[in-house]
């Protein structure tokens, strides 16, 4: 008996050194599966085989193993592949999306959705005159110009957006009595652009570019070297919204413009708060300093206007003196006849002033 014993451990020994060197396992297990014969030393009485059905299981833990990881692996792989489908179906979405506003925003550039309004700027030294204007665009949806302009540059026709704009203002020129300007909106990313640059060659020192106060300046000195170059040519440059950011104060420090026109939040009940009327001192008297002209812009009041003038601001825009509107337009208005605060609230949108 226990020259049998010893036969079997001895087997089933010899039997898990091939499980883990070969193939015996493998093929025990398959046999059993088959319900083949098992193989001698794994027959005969109980207690063989129930060592032959141990070392079975024992042999089929490794096959299990790479059953699972097999099974995993197919998982894995039909996730992926699920995921990738889901990634194109998103990406030819995007890219639909992406055409259809691209078309609508070409359409908007050639077929004429564009216009351009004009709002008054006058200089409020002494009785009021009108300096110039400030170009402002609309489109044919009644969409605002900002929603416009972020749906182009999000289409990557940002520039084409802006320099059509551009072109269309200048067409204003001829309507705008001499000597008042006309102030064009443009982003520093157009502002260095050859394209602006031929636009604007001819304008002499009736074009001002107004810089915008929100986007990121890549470079100061490209900035600088454009400027430069328009300024040759009679441009003048303005730094827009001073007093709503960092950004605007940063233009003024780098770029030394020709005329700092103050944002509206600054001029809003300036008649009333001390700060805004310390802060828009000191923003006349730095202005000074540099040579620099001071245009405030949201001008709603009569109490605000007279503030400003007190305060040394020599030209204002706003609803209180004018609204956007196609040209021509009249001269100064009569100041008993002054848009009031209800006929003002009928216009598109108090943003642009």
């Amino acid at each position: 008996m226990s020259g049998a014993i010893t036969r079997t451990w001895v087997a089933a020994i010899a039997f898990a050194v091939a499980t883990w060197t070969g193939s015996m396992g493998a093929d025990l297990l398959v046999n059993v599966v088959q319900g083949d014969e098992i193989p001698r030393p794994f027959s005969g009485n109980a207690f063989d085989n129930h060592v032959a059905a141990l070392f079975v299981g024992v042999a089929a833990v490794p096959l299990l193993r790479r059953r699972r990881r097999a099974i995993l692996e197919a998982v894995r792989l039909q996730d992926a592949e699920d995921s990738l489908e889901e990634y194109r179906a998103k990406d030819r979405a995007t890219a639909n999306e992406q055409a259809a506003l691209q078309a609508r925003v070409r359409r908007c550039i050639h077929v004429g959705d564009l216009t351009m309004f004009a709002q008054p700027i006058f200089s409020v030294a002494g009785d009021p005159a009108l300096a110039g204007y400030e170009a402002l665009a609309r489109f044919a949806d009644g969409r605002p110009p900002d929603a416009w302009f972020r749906d182009a540059r999000d289409a990557g026709l940002g520039a084409e957006l802006e320099l059509a704009a551009v072109e269309a203002a200048l067409e204003l020129l001829p309507s705008i009595p001499q000597p008042c300007y006309l102030s064009l909106n443009v982003s520093p990313a157009v502002l260095v652009s050859e394209e602006l640059f031929s636009l604007l060659r001819h304008g002499g020192s009736r074009c001002v570019v107004e810089v915008t106060e929100h986007l990121h300046v890549q470079s100061y000195d490209d900035l600088r070297l454009a400027i430069d170059r328009l300024r040759r040519h009679g441009v003048r440059v303005a730094v827009d919204d001073a007093g709503a950011g960092f950004a605007s104060f940063r233009h003024i420090l780098q770029l030394g413009p020709d005329i700092i026109k103050l944002d509206r939040d600054l001029i809003r009940r300036c008649n009333v708060d001390f700060v805004r009327r310390t802060l828009t001192t000191s923003l006349v008297g730095f202005a000074q300093e540099i040579g620099a002209d001071i245009v405030a812009e949201g001008v709603e009041t009569e109490e605000e206007l007279i503030t400003l003038r007190g305060l040394g601001v020599a030209y204002v825009q706003g609803y209180h003196l004018g609204r956007p509107a196609p040209l021509p337009q009249p001269g100064p208005p009569d100041p008993q006849a002054r848009p009031t605060a209800a006929s003002a609230g009928n216009a598109t949108s108090s943003a642009d002033v």
